[in-house]
């Protein structure tokens, strides 16, 4: 209209409507504490509850068995002592990672440190059970195979249960390649998470924002002994 001022008019976008905006990326990387400490959390709380319940079953093996009315035989003792070292180590990486993700979470470096100190742990241990579980393979079967046996007895005392419904005493060959596939399966899926872990905190914006953490903190620590200090005058 020719009677409206310039000052009425719309203003003009300040960026073209192709051109991405600027603060997308800031906004993305401002989320990376939040979803990547969440997950951590996550996994942390995963990797506590079964590697407990392993720990348990590794050491209670006969009692949990009682409990459903059959009598089995005890891990072996290299077994037993392997397993139950594992999950306690591992249990405490467990509450190192937690506490880590929590402190990422509320933006605080220390967090990271943790969490770079559980990626190295925790590969190492990746490592470790990978060993420990391929020389343990032997016993580890003949133990299973010896259990399948008995839990097949005590089924046999129920008279509603057929001899075919009976669990099928595996092949110790086709046991011991079944057990290797697994332990190397199991190695592998250990440690992708790791491995993200530590592709996301070596990420430029991520060790930037990590740096503002511990600057933001050093400045706070510094204006409150400023503050104290003028109060004791």
């Amino acid at each position: 209209m020719r009677g409206m001022s310039d000052s009425a008019l719309p203003p003009i976008p300040p960026t073209s409507p192709y051109e991405a905006y600027p603060d997308d990326l800031a906004a993305r990387q401002s989320r990376w504490p939040f979803v990547f400490g969440t997950v951590s959390l996550a996994v942390g709380v995963f990797g506590f509850c079964m590697q407990g319940a392993g720990a348990a079953f590794t050491g209670f093996t006969q009692s949990f068995m009682k409990m459903s009315g059959m009598d089995v035989s005890p891990p072996p003792d290299v077994v037993r002592i392997l397993g139950l070292t594992q999950a306690i180590i591992l249990c405490a990486l467990g509450t190192v990672l937690i506490a880590g993700a929590a402190l990422i979470m509320n933006r605080n470096p220390l967090g990271a440190l943790l969490v770079r100190v559980w990626v190295v742990l925790r590969l190492l241990m990746v490592v470790a059970g990978l060993i420990a579980g391929v020389l343990t393979i032997k016993p580890n079967v003949e133990w299973q195979i010896t259990m399948t046996a008995e839990i097949r007895e005590s089924l046999r005392k129920n008279p509603s249960i057929k001899e075919k419904d009976l669990p099928p005493i595996p092949e110790r060959e086709a046991a011991e390649k079944k057990a290797l596939w697994g332990i190397l399966g199991a190695s592998l899926a250990f440690s992708g998470w790791p491995f993200a872990m530590a592709i996301v905190l070596s990420r430029p914006n991520v060790r930037a924002d990590i740096a503002a953490w511990k600057a933001a903190r050093g400045q706070s620590s510094a204006d409150l002994a400023a503050l104290e200090q003028r109060g004791r005058q």
